[in-house]
């Protein structure tokens, strides 16, 4: 469950803050490491009419990553052309017509977008509870319906690398081979 808050103090300026609490387990290790509490705040500055900046922070709750910064610059130089350079997620998106979707209520869009991936478990392996840290790196195209009037969709192909997966209790660090995830 997320709980967010938007406020806009100025016509140029607003605030964007969330806290998204979460139980994270492997459904047989529910206690110690399991609650995690993120969140982040940021804030967005409209430069032009096209171009925004946004400055804040991202709480992850992870023993790898615990804050990282949210920093870049959005640019819309064309209603059908997106450029959000914001890490930590990147993503460069055109809008496409399809001939036989052309309405003024649905569009699609394909993109390019980078992600730092991962998560963190609560688990109980032989007996034992543990933390897993999961990390990646994601290389995504995507292809995305914004139906106004019905159903939104989102496809993506990720290119996962840079994998990898440590514990809490001191187990050694394993590093899985890259992939390709389907979302």
């Amino acid at each position: 469950v997320q709980f967010r808050w938007w406020r806009r103090f100025h016509p140029r300026f607003g605030l964007d803050v969330a806290v998204t609490p979460g139980l994270y387990g492997d459904y047989q290790q529910t206690g110690d490491g399991a609650l995690r509490i993120t969140g982040y705040a940021a804030g967005v500055f409209n430069w032009t009419p096209e171009a925004r900046i946004v400055l804040g922070a991202t709480y992850q709750d992870r023993p790898d990553y615990p804050v990282l910064p949210i920093a870049g610059v959005t640019w819309t130089p064309r209603e059908d052309v997106k450029y959000e350079l914001v890490f930590p997620r990147p993503k460069i998106a055109k809008r496409i017509l399809w001939p036989a979707a052309c309405t003024d209520d649905v569009q699609d869009w394909i993109s390019v977008t980078g992600e730092l991936g991962g998560g963190i478990w609560a688990v109980q392996r032989a007996g034992v509870t543990d933390v897993l840290t999961y990390r990646d790196y994601r290389a995504i195209l995507g292809l995305e319906r914004w139906d106004l009037v019905g159903l939104d969709f989102k496809l993506e192909l990720a290119w996962v690398f840079g994998r990898k997966l440590t514990y809490r209790s001191g187990t050694p660090d394993a590093s899985p081979s890259d992939g390709l995830l389907l979302s």
